[in-house]
């Protein structure tokens, strides 16, 4: 029932991945929009590149959450498991990201802990040990990723929608009464455009719904504490997993 855990992972995973992709898309579609003020497009094109940097640090900050998950996986079933080593997060690239320093280091622990947790000495009918001694570090590491995915990336998409109404609200205004086939293509592009947005909008809300889950059901495991059976701790996670 444990291994359960990497599919709230997939889910995870799947979700911030494209979160991590579109802070870099939302910005350069806002540049787009852009055209009657070079200041703000030039802001527009370097948040773009600034996001493009950060790429990694974010991915990195994913492969956290789904090692740990993964690591409890491996443990339910004494199962073999490896992990990439190529894409590692840090203390600094946390916080670069956005996440304060007790959430980086939140991540980093816990980090350390899913590669403690696929050594002998936690396997199998340790799980309780490895639940117990994560879950602050997990709960300080989720709020950083909510906020990344509930705030600054919501954040960027208001910039995008804002740009996005600023620009066919002008082209409106300029051909709106001169060229009626024209304005009709116009709000049709503004509408796709704009339910485009919101897509990803309530995507991350999705996202971040997930990341609710796995807390409150990891915090579930720790109040039940660690020395209870395995049959009992598999019930406990069944039902949150499903």
């Amino acid at each position: 029932p444990i291994s359960k855990f990497a599919a709230s992972a997939k889910g995870a995973s799947t979700g911030f991945s494209d979160i991590a992709d579109d802070f870099a898309g939302s910005a350069t579609r806002r540049s787009v929009y852009i055209t009657d003020n070079s200041n703000e497009k030039a802001k527009a094109v370097q948040a773009a590149e600034n996001y493009k940097a950060e790429q990694p640090d974010m991915l990195a900050a994913q492969k956290v959450l789904v090692d740990y998950i993964g690591a409890l996986a491996a443990i339910s079933t004494d199962s073999a498991t490896s992990r990439d080593a190529s894409v590692a997060a840090t203390q600094a690239g946390l916080v670069k990201i956005g996440m304060s320093a007790t959430q980086a280091t939140a991540g980093v622990g816990l980090a350390t802990k899913a590669v403690d947790a696929l050594t002998a000495g936690y396997r199998s009918n340790k799980a309780g040990k490895v639940i117990h001694d994560a879950n602050p570090l997990l709960q300080d590491y989720l709020k950083g990723l909510e906020e990344l995915a509930g705030v600054d990336y919501p954040l960027a998409l208001s910039l995008e929608e804002t740009a996005a109404r600023h620009y066919y609200d002008g082209l409106l205004h300029d051909h709106g009464d001169k060229e009626p086939l024209a304005a009709v293509m116009i709000r049709l592009q503004m509408q796709q455009d704009l339910a485009g947005i919101e897509k990803k909008r309530q995507a991350a809300a999705a996202y971040n719904k997930i990341l609710t889950d796995i807390g409150e059901g990891h915090q579930k495991l720790y109040d039940a504490g660690e020395n209870m059976s395995k049959k009992a701790l598999g019930g406990i996670v069944e039902p949150y997993a499903e």
